[in-house]
């Protein structure tokens, strides 16, 4: 008996040394940390676009099944509440405690601008889906880990200043608008666009953010001479100017083309009557006859119940764009400088619902543009296409400013 216990002691000591080495030597397989993405948004101040660069974005990783090599996705997000200020502090927040692998947004371009210092020296993807300054991609700001997939100021505006004029035939106009960077960005460029095609700008008028009452700026001597008005605003201040502007009966008598931003079709519809036959420039519309178009408005409306805009392609698109970098990288975020070449490497093979993904040396998109108009289709007001300007890149409209 006593020499039963003894073997079996030996076997028990075996067993048990056996079974440390067995689990010093399995291999690991702990479950792969989710890919972090930031994003710092307008969410109260700018819920449309906010919510537009959200859902674009999440309906894109959720086709590619919410997975990248085993890793999901996890979304931080922050409220800038459209201040330079508070949107450097939340950005730090995102970049330096949830230590994201991507940020997407903001929605100003003001407050992008103030974000560029900061995120050149940081070890992060900047994807930018709305803000339109000129001043973003340039050689002086731009770096290889800043993509941006929404059209400059001076690619939609610059083009549209001279088609007002060779094709409409307006020589004398005012233009009117919101008085941020982005709004003295594209009246300035619409102002150049005129001037090449020969026409002029009478006047120049801004107006601040959230002005109520438009009476003192659409004045007859704000509009003497003038035989059309250009406006760029956005959200709320649109379809105040909008309406005010047809009450005041502007519309009737002065032809009114607009900003992208003024007939978004995300909120025109609740100016009503008021914006229709507005003219305006955009590289997209949910009209667009594409295949990859009509797949993707009929994708976002089964997911979100309504049609997607312009923010909602941008952001849809910037997901593409990550996505592409990550499956080429096997979901590998450490390395951001190579993961940033595999984006930028990838996005040729990227159609987009607006076309195929094309960027220029400085990772700006580059666009087809349509020129539009608002019409009543399918029971809302939407951007039909009535002219195709053609292929347009950031670096094509430079020399009005870029001396």
């Amino acid at each position: 008996m006593e020499r039963f216990r003894g073997r079996l002691g030996v076997w028990m000591g075996f067993l048990a040394v056996g079974g440390l080495l067995l689990i010093t030597y399995l291999p690991a397989h702990p479950q792969a940390a989710p890919i972090r993405i930031g994003l710092p948004l307008s969410y109260a101040s700018q819920p449309v676009q906010s919510r537009g660069v959200e859902d674009g974005l999440r309906l894109a990783l959720e086709e590619a099944g919410g997975r990248v090599a085993g890793r999901s996705f996890e979304f931080f997000r922050e409220d800038d509440e459209g201040s330079p200020t508070v949107a450097l502090s939340k950005v730090r927040r995102l970049v330096e405690e949830r230590q994201v692998d991507f940020l997407v947004g903001p929605v100003w371009s003001h407050v992008a601008l103030a974000l560029v210092d900061y995120l050149r020296t940081r070890d992060v993807i900047w994807v930018i889906p709305i803000p339109v300054t000129r001043l973003l991609m340039t050689p002086e700001r731009a770096t290889p880990r800043m993509f941006r997939t929404v059209d400059t100021s001076d690619q939609n505006s610059f083009p549209l200043g001279r088609w007002v004029v060779n094709k409409r035939g307006h020589r004398n106009l005012v233009a009117i608008g919101v008085d941020v960077a982005a709004g003295h960005d594209s009246i300035g460029a619409f102002e150049a666009g005129v001037r090449a095609a020969g026409g002029r700008v009478l006047r120049k008028i801004f107006v601040r953010v959230g002005t109520v009452d438009f009476a003192p700026f659409l004045t007859p001597a704000n509009m003497e001479g003038a035989d059309a008005v250009y406006a760029w605003f956005p959200g709320v201040d649109a379809i105040r100017f909008l309406k005010q502007y047809d009450a005041f009966g502007w519309k009737a008598r002065l032809p009114l083309y607009g900003g992208r931003p003024l007939v978004d079709e995300a909120y025109v519809g609740e100016a009503g009557d008021s914006a229709l036959g507005v003219i305006a420039v955009t590289p997209y519309t949910p009209l667009l006859e594409t295949p990859e178009n009509r797949k993707f408005v009929q994708a976002f409306r089964q997911r979100y119940g309504r049609l997607p805009f312009a923010y909602e392609e941008n952001a849809y698109t910037a997901g593409k764009l990550i996505l592409a970098g990550l499956q080429a990288m096997k979901g590998d975020t450490s390395r951001r400088e190579e993961l940033a070449r595999a984006m930028r490497r990838e996005a040729p093979k990227i159609m987009t619902p607006a076309g195929p993904l094309r960027l220029d040396r400085y990772n700006q998109r580059i666009f087809d543009l349509y020129v539009v108009r608002v019409e009543r289709r399918e029971g809302q007001l939407l951007n039909v296409p009535i002219d195709r300007i053609g292929q347009v890149a950031q670096v094509d409209v430079w020399q009005w400013w870029r001396r």
